[in-house]
Order: structure tokens, then sequence, then C-alpha cells
């Protein structure tokens, strides 16, 4: 399982589709579907996630800082419940937080994904004749504590990069490079936990008219990961290359319709030590098809804007292992999301649905296959007061992680509050309450969490 996890993270950190939303949308309760046209338009670099659209992402150049600090708790009828945790930028749990990096990679110059904002800064600065530079640095930490274990787990995850793009009018260019690692440490048995990519992207892309954009993106990646505690080491080292193409097409006034394909192969070899011997391991091998479509309808006509997205994704894992019993199995994801918002003078309300829906098939033995499933309502509003703006937001989800396993399911709620304020810089706060409760806790179990979000932006 520990083999599994490494792999996938070297796999997706290079896949990275980090959502460009911000501490505005978390306080509006996470309507990245429908505010996110606001404050990032759709577009190559935002969407298509291509770099040769960078220039054109934003007219101004700027400079932004983010910090995020947050709790968990967990209890029930008897009282408060393990672990303790508490972290800076995205929570980082053992054992699945190798997900975190799922949306946040050597993408992170756009800081932001489901998961939190890591904190950290970054700039973009834009020239007069087409070409743009950027850059960011993040960290994100976590720290579990188990009091009746005497035990502490600590994660941590710094991430870099840095992009350029070149506009030459009907064509355009880019490159970006990224660096990311994370680190887990157990202080109870002295294990330790290391992975690591090192990456590069480049892209391409022509503006074929003021409405159709198209662009093409391939990148190369080098992950390496170890696991050692006081008897045993396991080490991965491989390569990772990514390809994708994107078009844009708009209807001013209208129509925005993004549209992206992508794939992703991945190779890895494993080696493991024990005391004094060292053996080839196996080799893990990941391919991946991804296509994803989203359609933005408004018009200058009235305030209503509506929003349908849709995502699906294949995975395809083997390993080969030398050791224990080999793996083959897919995986595929579908995301389905819709959004509607209203423009008042003064109050903008919306409302977002996402419905996820996964299944896993185990190619080896009988087949068997595990399917899960989670939908979430979001509401949320903004209030425009011109230099100041407040903001609310409630989220409701419900996922069941294995549709054969009966009281598996999980109801959670949280409810956003944030602010904005617009002088010279603009600074944005949000504070995210979330409590996660399990369908039919006998013993009326709970998991609270509370964050606090926040943003400065200066553009020049």
């Amino acid at each position: 399982m520990r083999k599994i996890i490494i792999a996938g993270f070297a796999f997706f950190l290079i896949i990275s589709n980090v959502r460009a939303t911000s501490v505005r949308i978390i306080g509006m309760g996470s309507l990245e579907l429908i505010v996110e046209d606001e404050t990032n338009r759709v577009n190559l670099f935002d969407y298509g996630k291509n770099v040769a659209g960078f220039y054109r992402d934003e007219v101004e150049s700027s400079i932004e800082a983010y910090i995020t600090r947050g709790n968990i708790s967990n209890s029930d009828s008897s009282g408060t419940g393990e672990p303790e945790v508490s972290y800076w930028g995205v929570n980082l749990p053992y054992l699945d937080f190798f997900s975190a990096l799922i949306d946040l990679g050597t993408g992170v110059n756009t800081f932001s994904s489901e998961y939190g904002i890591p904190a950290g800064v970054k700039f973009n600065y834009r020239t007069e004749d087409g070409f743009a530079i950027g850059g960011s640095g993040a960290y994100s930490s976590s720290n579990s504590r188990y009091e009746s274990w005497d035990r502490e787990d600590k994660v941590s995850m710094p991430l870099a990069n840095i992009l350029f793009s070149k506009d030459f009018g009907v064509y355009s260019t880019g490159a970006a490079a990224g660096f990311g690692k994370i680190t887990y440490a157990n202080k109870q048995d002295s294990s330790e936990m290391n992975a690591s990519l090192k990456g590069f992207e480049l892209g391409g892309a022509m503006h074929l008219s003021p409405m159709f954009d198209v662009g093409i993106v391939v990148g190369m990646a080098f992950p390496g990961a170890d696991l050692e505690d006081s008897w045993y080491k396991q080490s991965f080292q491989g390569n990772v290359f990514s390809m994708g193409v994107q078009s844009i097409s708009r209807i001013p006034g209208l129509l925005k319709l993004g549209v992206r394909f992508g794939g992703i192969s991945s190779s890895l070899s494993g080696r493991t030590t024990v005391g004094n011997v060292s053996i080839e391991s196996g080799d893990v091998n990941n391919m991946n098809f991804d296509f994803d479509s989203k359609v933005l309808f408004s018009s200058i006509l009235t305030p209503m804007r509506a929003v349908g997205n849709i995502r699906y994704r294949k995975i395809h894992t083997t390993i080969n292992d030398s050791l224990l019993l080999g793996v083959d199995n897919y995986l595929s994801v579908t995301n389905l999301g819709f959004g509607v918002s209203y423009a008042l003078p003064f109050l903008t309300p919306g409302i977002q649905a996402n419905i996820r829906n996964q299944s896993l098939t185990d190619n080896l033995g009988n087949r068997e296959t595990m399917d899960s499933n989670m939908w979430s309502i979001r509401f949320g509003a903004e209030l425009d007061l011109s230099i100041m703006s407040l903001r609310v937001g409630y989220v409701t989800d419900k996922e069941d992680p294995d549709r054969n396993v009966e009281n598996d399911e999980r109801n959670s709620r949280s409810i956003t509050l944030g602010t904005g304020l617009s002088l010279p810089f603009k600074i944005d706060i949000a504070y995210v309450n979330k409590e996660t409760k399990p369908l039919g806790s006998p013993t009326k179990s709970k998991e609270t969490d509370n964050a606090v979000y926040s943003a400065l932006n200066f553009t020049f």
C-alpha cells in the first residue's frame, strides 16, 4: 500500500490541475464555477493550464501573499477525541496526504485547490511588448498529535516554480519549471517518508481570432521517493511525460467554452533494502486520460450567469512487484458541476451543485469493482459596498466511499464568512467552519475543521 501511495504522489504531482480560485471565493461558499470567471477568465492559462497563455491571463502585474491557518478536532459523546491537528496552508493528513498534491503540484503559481491555499508569495510581471514572467514559493505543514499514544506526526510540503511566456500576436509560447517535496515524519518509531518531483513544461498557442484560441503543452518530470525506518528502506526513481491540447471559444457577451484533453505516462522503478541486502522490488506504471469541458453563459442584457462543467479521468495502474502480488486496476472518475448566479446592484447570490462518481476496478482475480460517490450543494452571496465587500456561504456534502458497504456514509456542512477591502491594494479574509459526521453514528462523533484564509494583492 505504501508503494502505491508513493507512486501516486509522483504520478499526480505532474498533472496538477490547480484552479485559480481565491480567498474571496472561499468566503462565498467556494462557488468557483460561477465566481471564477470574474477573477480569472476561462482562458488558455487558468482553465487550459497552458503556460503559453500566461501573458494574456491578466492585464496588470501583481504581487500576492497568502496565509492560511487551521485546526481540526475530533469528538464524540464521551468528549474530545484524537488526533488533534493544526496546519499552515493546506492540511496534509497522513495516509492520504499525497492526494493534496493532485491540485497543487508544479502549478502552484495559481495558489489554490479544493484542499485549501498554501502559505506563500507569488509575483507576475508583464511588459508592454508581450513578455511576462512569474514565480512563486509556497509552504504547507500539518501536525497530528495523539496524546494517548505519546505520538506526533509531522508533514511538510514546500513548492516553488518559475514561468514565462511571450506573446507574438497570432502566436504565443511559454515555459515553466517547478520543484515540490513532501516529507512525513513519525517521532514515535523514527520513520520518515520523502517524495520529490522536479519538472518542466513547454507550451504553444495560436490565437486564430478574437473568438478562438488553441494550444498544446508538453511536460517532463523526474520523481523520486524514499521510505525509511530503523530496519527497512524502499526507494523509487522514474520519469513522467505529459501532453495536452486545449481550445477556448468565445462569443462576446454571451458564451465562453473551454475544452481540454490530456494524457500522462509515468514509469518508476523500485529498490528495497533490508540490512545489507538490496534488491530490485518491481516497477510501477501509470497511464492517465483526462477530458474536461466548461461552458459559461452570460449576457449584457441580463445579470444572470450560468455555468456547466464536466470532467472525466481514467487512470490505469500496474505494479510488477517481485516481493508481493502485482497490481492492475482502472480508476474512473466523473465530475459534474452546475451553477447559477444573479448580479443585483449591490448583491450577487449564487448556487452551485457538484457530483462525483468514482469506480475502481481490479483487473486481476475476479475483477471486483468498488464504486463511490459524492455530491455537494453550495450557496453563497457577496454584498458589494464599494470599498468593502461582505461574503457568506453555506455548503452541504454527502459522501459514500463504498456503495457495497452499509453505514459508511458521511455528511458534512460548512459555514463560510468573508470580507474584502479595496484600497491601493486588496485584502481578503475568509473563515470556514466545517463539521463532518458519519451517518447513523451511535456515539455522535464528529470532526470539526476551523480555518482562516487571508490574501494581500498589490497590482502595478
